[in-house]
């Protein structure tokens, strides 16, 4: 795999193929000069950087370094593959927390729904309502179920 599909978008902005042979070079060169070529490939990678915040505003919203949307889930996806084993599984339980919460509010939006139908139309039946969101694999899933009750 290539390092610069593990980069993360700000990195790739800053990052050219020189700095990236650089970096993948610095383990066969000998440690005192393993410091230099860090340090210049540092300072490299830091010439680029205010050389990227110089450009017009334009530019770098292209570049997609925009703000996003504030969303802390995609924040949290996007750091978990940046951390840790341990970390990760804590992140994994806050997003299956958020997903159990969206789901629960989807069920709530339903149930509400249902009730309203239910109010202005005294025929309607929620166990047809139900049925008629299943593809028919699973309605004939379902009423077998139904049917061993």
């Amino acid at each position: 795999m290539s390092e610069q599909s593990d980069t993360n978008s700000f990195d790739s902005l800053i990052q050219n193929d020189r700095l990236r042979i650089l970096k993948a070079a610095l383990p066969y060169v000998q440690l005192s000069d393993q410091r230099t070529l860090s340090l210049y490939v540092k300072v490299l990678e830091l010439k680029n950087t205010m050389e990227l915040f110089n450009k017009d505003e334009e530019t770098l919203s292209a570049c997609s370094l925009q703000k996003k949307n504030g969303n802390v889930l995609e924040l949290l996806q996007d750091i978990r593959k940046y951390c840790p084993p341990d970390k990760q599984d804590a992140i994994d339980q806050i997003l299956n927390f958020a997903n159990v919460y969206q789901m629960f509010q989807t069920y709530q939006l339903m149930t509400q729904e249902m009730e309203r139908e239910q109010h202005d139309n005294p025929d309607f039946d929620t166990m047809d309502h139900l049925k008629s969101m299943l593809s028919p694999e699973q309605r004939s899933v379902f009423e077998t179920y139904l049917s061993g009750m």
